[in-house]
């Protein structure tokens, strides 16, 4: 229907169409050769929309005229929080604890007793993320397209828990322990884009930050928890008693034990799909999806799609985040490994000693979420640039650099160690860019790519990291520390243009949308188109 403006002078004329509204039928649901429309993205291509949609259309009928107040949605996000971030944080400290108790156990015997000299050690700790790489380009795709995606995770992490106990095999040999390295990582690299992905079916952009970085800090605890272990197997021998195992043994089936425990609670308590999740309601449910529709998000699509996949290697922003990953693990690659070789032979302390002060470094890692969540409460009281989270990041990545570089030149002692110890505020700025992916990414071929992408970064990083400590500049290893600090520069800087990309970005597609402001709107349930962000006019980036 049009209406036309009639004037007697220079007015001129003023055309508006109203346009049918669109809707997806449930016989067209899943179905990849219906064309229901197509709408314009904010480049100026023509995007199809199929019928090859997100999990979250089906219940999309059951959300049309779904209203909550908010003092239900605190109560459901409250809950959330309870169910979905303990057993979550528990799961990950486990994997933090399986893959760096090689720390622990190499100031326990684990280097003596299998004959590691020269570089054997640094190639033990970066066979982990070799391993990790060859998993990456498997386990993101296999659990995207997996309709039991929690189950097939299960099943993956109970087998790690398994590969870390047979580290305490008997007769073992650097190789076989190479061997058992490599299988450790491979599956472990399934549990990190499997949280980003849980993350983002339960939580709203503005969430995925400060409940990402909670489960990530749990990394905290496992360190804390590894080091008691260690502590409590050191004390029992020094007392005089004795086991059947080398302590470095015990530790690794103990550890392995523990994880294949969690895992079997994990898969019993959450869900593949908030819709199935038994601790909800179904009014609960039903906000879930209402909560997620305002990402322009889903819960997931089944389908490897092509386009998806090349828009994630042309997206320039993506290139930023992996940049980051790399220049920020190099650091981390060092740390992880060598941490208690440094403390133990730069600051003279014994192995008990080292032990005990490992346990600082796990408290502040374990309470860093705070930065996250004051940045949120900022955000929700005052609005505005201060309470972005990438500002957080920047500010928190800087205050690492400073600490690294005490670590490095200060001329005090103590003031090195502290320097160890403070840094661990790191992961916040890490968590900040791997929750970009799931509140910034959308559709989810991009998404699973970008993981995938992020963390082979991730794993680059470290792999270069374990070689800068080398053994002829024991004990304080001043080059690798002069690493670090370059690494972090870069990171400052590269938070810097992925926050300047994002406010550009937002302001083009605004552009975009008060040039084309009926493009997608007559289009009912736009989110669960299963569009990228870049073919989504509506989608906005997280700042």
């Amino acid at each position: 229907m049009a209406e036309k403006m009639s004037s007697t002078s220079d007015i001129p004329s003023i055309e508006h169409e109203i346009k049918p509204i669109i809707s997806i039928t449930q016989e067209q649901i899943g179905d990849k050769n219906a064309q229901i429309a197509t709408i314009l993205s904010p480049s100026g291509e023509e995007v199809v929309l199929s019928g090859d949609v997100d999990d979250a259309m089906k219940y999309a009928d059951e959300i049309r005229d779904f209203e909550y107040t908010p003092e239900e949605e605190k109560k459901l996000v409250r809950k959330l929080d309870l169910c979905l971030l303990p057993i979550m944080g528990l799961s990950y400290s486990l994997q933090f604890l399986d893959k760096t108790s090689i720390g622990s156990a190499a100031i326990l015997g684990l280097r003596t007793d299998l004959k590691m000299v020269g570089k054997d050690y640094s190639t033990a700790s970066s066979m982990f993320y070799y391993a990790y790489m060859g998993g990456l380009l498997i386990f993101p795709r296999l659990l995207q397209k997996s309709k039991h995606f929690m189950l097939l995770l299960c099943t993956v992490t109970c087998l790690w828990g398994m590969v870390q106990s047979l580290q305490a095999a008997p007769d073992l040999n650097y190789k076989g322990f190479l061997a058992l390295r490599f299988f450790l990582g491979f599956f472990e690299s399934s549990i990190t884009p499997a949280f980003n992905h849980l993350t983002s079916q339960y939580y709203k952009q503005n969430e995925m930050f400060s409940r990402s970085i909670t489960w990530f800090a749990w990394n905290g605890f496992g360190s804390m928890l590894g080091s008691c272990i260690c502590i409590g197997l050191v004390t029992h021998i020094e007392n005089g008693g004795s086991y059947a195992l080398p302590a470095w043994k015990l530790l690794f089936c103990i550890t392995g034990v523990m994880s294949i425990f969690v895992t079997c609670c994990m898969a019993v308590h959450i869900p593949s799909n908030p819709m199935k999740c038994w601790f909800l309601n179904d009014r609960e449910r039903k906000m879930v999806l209402k909560r997620i529709q305002t990402n322009q998000k889903g819960f997931g699509n089944h389908t490897w799609k092509w386009s998806q996949f090349k828009e994630a290697f042309t997206d320039y922003k993506v290139f930023l985040i992996v940049a980051f990953a790399v220049a920020d693990n190099i650091p981390n690659g060092g740390l992880t490994n060598f941490t208690s070789i440094l403390i133990k032979e730069e600051f003279g302390f014994t192995t008990l000693k080292t032990l005990k002060m490992n346990l600082i470094s796990g408290a502040v890692e374990f309470v860093c979420p705070i930065f996250a969540y004051i940045s949120l409460y900022i955000n929700s009281r005052f609005g505005g640039w201060p309470g972005h989270k990438l500002v957080c990041a920047i500010f928190v990545q800087t205050l690492t650099l400073i600490f690294i570089a005490m670590l490095a030149y200060a001329p005090s002692k103590y003031a090195k160690l502290a320097g160890v110890y403070l840094a661990s505020i790191g992961p916040v700025s890490f968590v900040c860019a791997l929750s970009a992916i799931s509140s910034n990414i959308a559709g989810s071929t991009k998404v699973t790519t970008v993981n995938a992408l992020f963390l082979l970064g991730y794993c680059g990083g470290n792999i270069a990291g374990s070689y800068t400590f080398k053994n002829e500049d024991a004990p304080d290893y001043l080059p690798a520390k002069r690493d670090m600090v370059i690494s972090y520069a870069f990171c400052v800087g590269i938070l810097g243009l992925l926050y300047a990309a994002y406010i550009y970005e937002n302001k083009k597609k605004s552009k975009f949308v008060e040039e084309h402001p009926d493009e997608g709107e007559n289009v009912e349930n736009l989110a669960f188109f299963d569009l990228t962000d870049g073919e989504n006019p509506h989608f906005r980036y997280s700042l």
